[in-house]
């Protein structure tokens, strides 16, 4: 779990990939970037050319008069950071709320990589007695700063002199098109949508300035995330390109050629790659709701209804949808990969539940040379329809499996979430534990403490979580967040089960280390397989 704050206070300004971090708040502002930034991701070039106005569009340069002077967008990109613009107005009944907040926990506890510029919105007197109010908010939180940390965030919280209709270039224009005047350009200079401010814990009463560093948290996971994909040297199989679910003759389902069978054999890792987008703005086209999305690989190239993908088809990747935002997740699916070694054309099928809108999936095959090649696998269970009860274990009996006796490695992979709700709050509030026990080895649990906290998923924002959803995206859950994929589980058992010969796999599923005996509501959605490899 990577949290928010985990990026603390070290500002992660460009590194050289010899130096390390320098030491000095200048260098580190240095408007040339160098090699990587401190979390190692490229730093990345500013681009004077852009002229782009629009959500996903580059960014060019942009001059904002402030009321510490001149604030150049150029001057102080380092290739490392993040700029959210923010109009605050003391009448839209959003932003206001703003007013009566502290900006201590953003510049304490948020990423030490980001420049916020704050517009008073006002007109007349009331436009300098608002750009007052806000650098008394600013100055009141940098004096909660020890010495070297407040220094750091004077050159970084800026405010503007002119109110939002008066950005300069395309800040103005995108202010003045979309409805809400909060704009993100993330590290790679792209315009960004930034979602709602306000607090689902306080029933949406208030709005907190530590939202602002959820989207720059979320930029640094996209930083990194671009870097290691940009590592793998991964073969790229589109699935689904932009594919319109609104259309009526959608079905989900395609037949895709992949590599021959002699190409397949050289890979040893698989990736499903994720987009989900509105089709516009999230407070114009976003569906409301989160769902749980599906990528399937089937059997043939006509898998029937969504209520036979359990006997022709086999998941390889879940995303829980977000409320109101679309995203990306890349998910491990290598227990899947066996059944794609003969390469060809191979039938892949997508639901979501009617909460996505436009749909982009495609596979990455890649190697990784300190890793073994699967060649074999076989599911266990596959289960979303079992209600979580004193019944939930006798329909789970113990499974066999047999692996090849030329195999060297045996993996364990699980993919679980827990939805619904009774008045434990299971199976979607509660923390189930999924214990695995292979030929009578036991250890191989999946436990999620986080499930009913209040924050338990707002912390896994710098791990993939969308963040700032119009919904109680923030509560933590059994197995999931709104907006996240759900990573399968992986252990090695290679030491636990015998090749060429059955193995036996027991499972239960406990809340409290005791079988779950209370009439639910609620159930567990689980995948197990067994995948072998050499």
């Amino acid at each position: 779990m990577l949290l928010l704050l985990a990026l603390g206070c070290h500002a992660p300004g460009p590194a050289t990939a010899d130096s390390g971090t320098p030491d000095s708040a200048d260098t580190q502002d240095s408007a040339a970037p160098a090699e990587l930034c401190a979390d190692g991701a490229p730093a990345r070039a500013f681009d004077s050319t852009a002229t782009g106005a629009d959500y996903g569009a580059v960014g060019g340069d942009l001059t904002i008069a402030t009321d510490a002077g001149d604030w150049t967008l150029a001057d102080a990109w380092t290739g490392c950071d993040s700029v959210v613009f923010l109009g605050v107005s003391t009448t839209d009944g959003y932003t206001e709320l703003l007013l009566d907040g502290s900006m201590k926990k953003l510049l304490n506890k948020g990423p030490a990589n980001a420049h916020y510029v704050l517009f008073p919105d006002a007109r007349g007197d009331d436009q300098a007695s608002l750009q007052a109010q806000l650098r008394g908010l600013v100055d009141e939180a940098l004096g909660a700063l020890d010495t070297d940390e407040a220094a750091w965030w004077s050159d970084r919280v800026h405010i503007a002199v002119d109110n939002p209709g008066h950005a300069p270039g395309w800040l103005g224009e995108v202010f003045a098109a979309y409805t809400y005047p909060v704009v993100g350009l993330d590290r790679s200079q792209h315009i960004r949508e930034v979602g709602y401010l306000l607090d689902p814990l306080t029933g949406w009463t208030t709005a907190n300035w530590e939202t602002l560093g959820y989207e720059v948290a979320h930029y640094d996971f996209e930083a990194q995330r671009e870097q290691r994909l940009e590592a793998q040297d991964a073969t790229v199989v589109p699935v689904f390109s932009a594919a319109d679910t609104r259309v009526s003759d959608w079905t989900g389902v395609v037949t895709v050629d992949l590599p021959t069978a002699e190409e397949m054999a050289t890979y040893n890792r698989l990736d499903v790659d994720v987009t989900l987008d509105c089709g516009g703005p999230w407070y114009d086209a976003c569906p409301a709701w989160d769902t749980s999305d599906y990528v399937w690989l089937c059997d043939n190239d006509d898998p029937g209804t969504e209520e036979d993908e359990s006997t022709s088809c086999e998941e390889m990747a879940r995303i829980i949808t977000g409320y109101w935002r679309g995203g990306r997740w890349v998910m491990d699916a290598r227990h899947e990969l066996p059944r794609l070694l003969d390469g060809g054309s191979h039938t892949f099928r997508f639901n979501g539940g009617g909460m996505a809108n436009i749909v982009t999936v495609s596979l990455r095959l890649h190697t990784d040379p300190a890793a073994p090649h699967p060649f074999g696998g076989t599911q266990l269970w596959w289960d979303t329809s079992t209600t979580w009860d004193a019944n939930f274990d006798a329909l789970h009996p113990s499974s066999t499996f047999t692996v090849p006796a030329d195999a060297t490695g045996v993996e364990l992979v699980t993919i679980a979430t827990g939805h619904g709700n009774d008045s434990h709050g299971c199976g979607e509030f509660c923390a189930a534990e999924h214990t695995f026990v292979v030929n009578g080895t036991s250890g191989y649990d999946v436990m999620f403490p986080e499930a009913g906290s209040e924050d338990g998923c707002a912390e896994h924002v710098g791990d993939g979580a969308l963040p700032n959803q119009a919904g109680t995206w923030t509560y933590g859950r059994n197995g999931w967040c709104p907006g996240m994929g759900v990573e399968p589980v992986q252990w090695d058992v290679t030491a636990a089960a015998a090749p060429g010969a059955e193995n036996t796999l027991l499972y239960q599923a406990l809340l409290d280390g005791a079988p779950y005996v209370t009439d639910a509501d609620g159930n567990l959605d689980i995948g197990v397989w067994v995948v072998w490899s050499r």
